[in-house]
């Protein structure tokens, strides 16, 4: 692509622990468990699945396989400040565990994402893709840093995305003097059939990639701005872009997220979904913290919509936390704590308060909340199933 192409960075190990996996920057907790909720389109619950290895265990992305199963990427951790080990985790349609892997020579697992035929594929942190089949069992290792780099040390494939058939799009931050970002396009067998380069600039990182319906790409991503006091950094403030190409690598726009002059800081907090509309309008649906507020500031959730020309064509703000998704109804779904004596959300909780699952309209206007019963811990990550029901990855501490 274009090298005159876009603003992006890495930041190493900073956005891998807190943008793409979520909480996984907790403290070490002995008895941390996985566990998925599984409820009914109305928000009744049909069954709930604990998974505890005796450790420390946490899962981070979940995805419905084709027979109503599920597969789960996530790790677990033996003893305070050990290794945190990857593991890919298969449960059947009533969430009873069938398969549970292992991954002690690879990084952590930062995407999982369906391809044709019920297969599916996850991405580590290092140089390294997975074929997985339905029931979580992996069929197939491909080490990408051989096929595609002249060096492979730092490599960080930070998200995958599919399209139609057996293609990929790995999304790879390259560390180095010159850092920079390359859009991959593979086939699920690891075949490189393309390979875009974009460079970065200093405070930015790339989170999300899909490609659109024009052949050319949207992705977004962070931008960090360390406050410093006397030389030493007390504060990173975190900011968003997104930026749009042709199928040549050509920019066609480029937009700041967030960039609020009104608050003191703002911080986005997580970047959840990157999607493009029957029209060809991009949105993004993020999680964003206004500090300056009061009372430490406030979170909610962020739906921005750009036209084809890079203009915001819509701004809605939800009060949301935790992960969030789109709901096929046009509305949405997250999961999250109730703060007492406020009308917020936390996306983590350690007292009495019982984490909630809750959705809302196309307005943001709440439709119905079930308690999940979990008071210690968090949502990791939620999504729709084909039934029209919901799935709820959580960590219970």
């Amino acid at each position: 692509m274009k090298n005159s192409f876009i603003t992006a960075i890495v930041i190493g190990l900073l956005f891998t622990s807190i943008f793409a996996f979520g909480c996984m920057g907790k403290d070490y907790v002995p008895n941390g468990d996985i566990k998925v909720l599984k409820l009914d389109p109305n928000g009744t619950e049909q069954w709930n699945t604990t998974i505890d290895s005796g450790g420390d265990d946490r899962g981070h992305i979940i995805v419905e396989t084709s027979t109503g199963g599920y597969i789960i990427a996530g790790e677990k951790n033996s003893v305070p400040s050990g290794i945190r080990i990857p593991r890919i985790i298969g449960l059947d349609n009533r969430g009873t565990v069938i398969t549970d892997r292992d991954f002690p020579d690879s990084p952590l697992i930062t995407s999982l994402v369906p391809v044709s035929g019920g297969r599916y594929v996850a991405a580590s942190a290092g140089d390294r893709i997975f074929g997985v089949d339905e029931r979580g069992e992996t069929v197939r290792e491909v080490p990408l840093a051989s096929r595609l780099f002249e060096r492979s040390t730092g490599i960080s494939i930070s998200t995958l995305s599919s399209s139609s058939g057996d293609k990929l799009f790995a999304l790879a931050d390259m560390p180095g003097s010159k850092p920079e970002i390359q859009i991959i396009m593979l086939t699920v067998n690891g075949t490189v059939e393309q390979k875009e380069t974009y460079l970065l600039q200093k405070n930015q990182s790339a989170a999300s990639v899909i490609q659109t319906r024009d052949g050319g790409y949207a992705v977004a991503g962070y931008t960090t701005d360390p406050v410093m006091e006397q030389g030493t950094i007390v504060q990173v403030n975190v900011t968003g872009w997104i930026t749009k190409t042709d199928r040549n690598g050509t920019l066609l726009w480029n937009s700041a997220v967030e960039n609020d002059k009104t608050f003191k800081n703002v911080q986005i907090n997580k970047i959840w979904f990157l999607r493009e509309n029957s029209e060809g309008n991009i949105a993004l649906l993020y999680n964003v913290v206004r500090y300056g507020t009061g009372n430490g500031g406030t979170t909610e959730t962020v739906e921005l919509s750009f036209s084809q020309d890079g203009t915001v064509s819509n701004e809605k703000y939800l009060n949301a936390n935790g992960p969030v998704a789109w709901t096929s109804d046009g509305g949405y779904v997250f999961a999250a704590f109730p703060v007492p004596q406020k009308t917020g959300y936390a996306d983590w909780g350690y007292g009495s308060q019982s984490m909630h699952v809750i959705t809302l309209d196309n307005e943001g206007v709440v439709t119905w909340d079930t308690k999940s019963g979990i008071t210690h811990g968090g949502a990791e990550s939620i999504i729709q199933t084909r039934d029209g029901g919901y799935a709820v990855l959580m960590t219970e501490e």
